[in-house]
């Protein structure tokens, strides 16, 4: 994750399993970034994206028991953001969203919330009132 003085930009990479009998046709994923925060409800935030979000990647046909690796990134505007204030403190916990359509299937929605590594499995998030500066070593933990 990187801060500049425009952006919040998160790189990301997916993995794509087909761990059923039929092969997986027409794949569609959608994907976007929001910030983690109390003004909208859990199930907004853990909904993912909706059927207009932009497509990521196309990926015509993953057979059983084949994986694809999908790797981008997401670039947020700070001005999109509504920080998690504590204290002084303007805090981003991002929310990275993918919604998965193939034909013939229902569509899938994965959340992961991303952060720093805390103690055991907690999350620590970002500091945006810090300045510019890049997060190399990320975590993150995934909602059904």
């Amino acid at each position: 994750l990187s801060l500049t003085l425009m952006n919040a930009t998160l790189a990301y990479r997916l993995e794509v399993a087909n761990r059923g009998p039929e092969p997986i046709v027409g794949l569609n994923i959608g994907a976007d970034m929001i910030a983690a925060h109390a003004s909208m409800t859990r199930e907004e935030q853990l909904s993912g994206p909706g059927n207009g979000a932009p497509t990521v990647q196309r990926i015509e046909r993953i057979e059983p028991g084949e994986s694809r690796i999908v790797a981008g990134e997401f670039r947020v505007p700070f001005s999109e953001i509504v920080p998690i204030r504590q204290g002084n403190a303007a805090l981003l916990l991002p929310l990275a969203r993918f919604r998965l359509e193939a034909t013939g299937a229902k569509p899938l929605v994965r959340t992961f919330v991303v952060g720093q590594p805390g103690v055991g499995s907690n999350l620590q998030p970002f500091r945006l009132d810090l300045g510019p500066r890049v997060y190399p070593k990320l975590a993150q933990h995934a909602f059904a």
